[in-house]
Order: structure tokens, then sequence, then C-alpha cells
């Protein structure tokens, strides 16, 4: 059911068309390296609010392989955009040696392993962060041969990037495992995520992932905020999808206020994403969605209590969200269409009393 529902996302993100037809889910763009002494391609796709919105700051999201990977990570973050924060996803090219250790089993250097880096935290993670509104707070995602780079990138620097997701990574030579034990301390410091998942590969990926999976569950002391997951059902490929909903909604448990937070009106949820700004350390504005269905649920208590909660929220929202009163109106014809005509059309009065002047008030 979930890969279902993944496909109908990716088709209705690739039905996104320019006047040419061609489909667009991020923008191609290049960098000159001094690492490759060459041109880099990297893909960016932007939150629907990042235009309009000049002042907000948005984590990011780096995804390897991203000539690939890139169009199922943003189908995934669209899944689920209500549990998690608006991300800018950027896909990051990457391929083979790239993606190996610099320093490999027989001691020998991989130059290309060695450039790649560079590239990545030298030059593509700056240019990212002077070009685009960006928040303190990153997340790098592999697969496979780039869920090991995830791992290597862990151990090599653990307070790079704020949390690391490794689906199905290559990891059956055991030169990660035989790291971890050598340098898990050093990850004792931080505050880093990493989260792990398996997909149904066979004893070669199977017994490594659950050496490593016990290494860090042994002190909790040593290791950072670890997360693992399985998946039987689904093949290597396969994995890669479900894995990142898995992630992502790990990553971010508990972004959502409850209706028990909402019910408690305006300053309850503000209150919430207070402690998840402290938590994640970014700024976070409180999404135009949970107001409009909070003024939908307080109009509906038809009481002095709803009323007031509901006035709370439409000033709040009115205030700060500008181009939010269109959608306040869709939310009274929504009442009036599902039988509470007075609350529709209390909260119209509402509206029009703070709005003045509007289109809809006539």
């Amino acid at each position: 059911m979930r890969i279902i529902i993944i496909c109908s996302i990716l088709l209705c993100l690739t039905c996104q068309v320019s006047a040419s037809n061609s489909m667009v889910y991020a923008e191609k763009h290049s960098l000159n390296s001094k690492a490759f002494n060459s041109q880099r391609e990297f893909y960016v796709h932007l939150p629907e609010s990042y235009p309009s919105n000049k002042q907000r700051k948005y984590p990011v999201l780096y995804v390897l392989h991203g000539q690939s990977g890139t169009l199922g990570a943003v189908a995934s973050i669209e899944a689920i955009s209500n549990d998690i924060p608006e991300l800018i996803v950027v896909g990051v090219q990457s391929e083979g040696k790239e993606m190996r250790p610099v320093l490999l089993a027989g001691g020998e250097t991989n130059n290309k392993g060695k450039s790649f880096r560079s590239f990545l935290l030298n030059e593509l993670v700056p240019h990212i962060k002077q070009s685009y509104r960006i928040a303190d707070f990153s997340i790098l995602l592999g697969h496979s041969n780039s869920g090991r780079f995830v791992l290597n990138s862990l151990l090599d620097d653990p307070g790079q990037f704020n949390a690391y997701f490794a689906s199905s990574p290559s990891i059956e030579d055991n030169l990660i495992n035989n790291r971890v034990k050598k340098e898990q301390l050093k990850l004792a410091a931080t505050n880093t995520r990493l989260i792990i998942t398996l997909a149904n590969e066979g004893e070669h990926m199977e017994i490594p992932f659950r050496e490593l999976v016990s290494i860090f569950s042994e002190s909790d002391k040593s290791k950072p905020l670890f997360h693992h997951k399985e998946y039987p059902e689904q093949n290597h490929g396969s994995s890669y999808l479900v894995s990142q909903l898995y992630s992502l909604r790990t990553l971010f448990e508990g972004w959502r206020p409850s209706w028990d937070i909402k019910r408690m009106g305006l300053s309850s949820v503000q209150n919430h994403y207070q402690q998840l700004a402290v938590r994640f350390g970014f700024e976070i504005e409180l999404p135009s969605i949970e107001l409009l269905q909070m003024s939908f649920v307080f109009s509906r208590y038809e009481s002095e209590e709803g009323d007031k909660k509901a006035e709370e929220v439409v000033d709040y929202a009115l205030n700060n969200y500008p181009n939010i009163a269109d959608r306040f109106f869709d939310i009274v014809e929504g009442l009036t269409n599902n039988g509470f005509k007075q609350p529709g059309k209390n909260l119209h009065q509402l509206l029009c009393k703070k709005l003045g002047e509007h289109r809809k008030c006539k």
C-alpha cells in the first residue's frame, strides 16, 4: 500500500510541467569544482512557500546519487508533508568509486572518494548556504553504496550534518563496523541522529547490519541518537522509498501537534512549536494549515469559548500570513457545505470585521 501511495505522489509531482512540457520536480544546476577540476551537477527542489516567504529559513536534505534519488526524496517529503517541516532538497550527482571510503581496505587512497568528499563539504554545502535561505539543520541521505558514504561521513565528522540516513548501506566488508568499534566514543559528545534500515538482502548484508545495530545499542553513552529498522518484505531497490518515509517520520516524530494540544488554543500550539525549535535548533514557523484547521474546529463548537479561540486564531493568522484570507473563506464554505451554516456565517462575519474591504464581504 505504501508503494502505491508513493507512486501516486510521483505521478502528481511529475505532472508539474513547463511550457515546453518537460517534467519538473527540481532544477538542475552546476558548480565549477576545484576538487574535480570540472563542472559538477546538482539538483535543487525548493518548498512551495519558499518564493513568497522571504524571511523564512529551511532545513536541507542532501541526497546522494541525486541524479536518480532526488525524485524519490521529493515524493517522500510530499507524501508526509503535514508531519515534517518543509525541506529544501539538494540532489548531489555522485556514483561509483566516489562513494567508496577514502582509505580502501588495502591501504591505498581512493582519490575519487577524496575529491568527492572535498567537493561536497568544502564546495557544494557552502554554495547552498550562500545561495539559499538555509536553517542551521541539515540531513545527509544515501542508499546502498552511498549509504556507506553516509556512515563514513558520520564517523569522519559527526557534527557536519545534524542527521544521517543510511538505507541498505553496503557494509558487508566490515570496514564500517570496525571503524565504529574503534571510534564510537567520538560520537558521544554530539547530538547527531543516525537512522539505518535494511531490506531482505541475504546474510552477507544482514549479519554486518545486525552487528552494527548491536554495537550502537551497547551503550547509551557512546552512540548518536540511533534508530534502525528492517524491511523483510522489501528488496534492495524498493527499500529506498519506505526507508525515507521511516527516517523522516522518526527524525521529526511529534512534529505535528496532537488534537489535544490544538484544542487548548493558539498559545498551546505556539508553545509546541517553540519546544520543537529548541529541540532541533532552528526557528520554526507555525504552519498555516494548523491555523485553518483550528478555525474550522473552534467555529463548530458554537460556544463563547469556541468563538473566542477561533477569533484568536484568525487574528494571529491575518497578522502573520498576508495571503491566508481566501483560505479562511474556504473554511467558511466548508462549514456551510457540511451542515454548519451558523458557524460558517459567524466565521464569515468575523473575517469581514477583521478584513474590512474584501471581495467576499460585499
